[in-house]
């Protein structure tokens, strides 16, 4: 159409409320990988639950450098506790 026009309002309060909450979630689903990984792979060589801490971090989609899988598999190994903390945005 022509002349046509659109008006559009960004609400950042809304977004950022929206970004929030999938954090929020996020660090759920982190929270509960890890704590399954703990469950099942304490004890474990750290080489063995390597390979699974890279497959549940595959699973929700988080990305981590070799160096942070290393550590997460090191403290599940060990025993750790692991909690997750989603920082809030400001």
């Amino acid at each position: 159409m022509s002349g046509s026009t659109f008006n559009f309002e960004f609400d950042e309060r809304a977004f950022k409320k929206i970004a929030q909450e999938a954090l929020d979630e996020s660090g759920r689903q982190f929270q509960q990988e890890l704590g399954r990984l703990q469950r099942t792979h304490s004890g474990q060589p750290v080489d063995e639950v390597k390979r699974h801490v890279r497959q549940a971090f595959g699973r929700i989609g988080v990305k981590a450098s070799e160096s942070e899988i290393t550590d997460y598999a090191t403290a599940i190994s060990s025993g750790t506790k692991i909690k997750v903390q989603v920082d809030r945005l400001r």
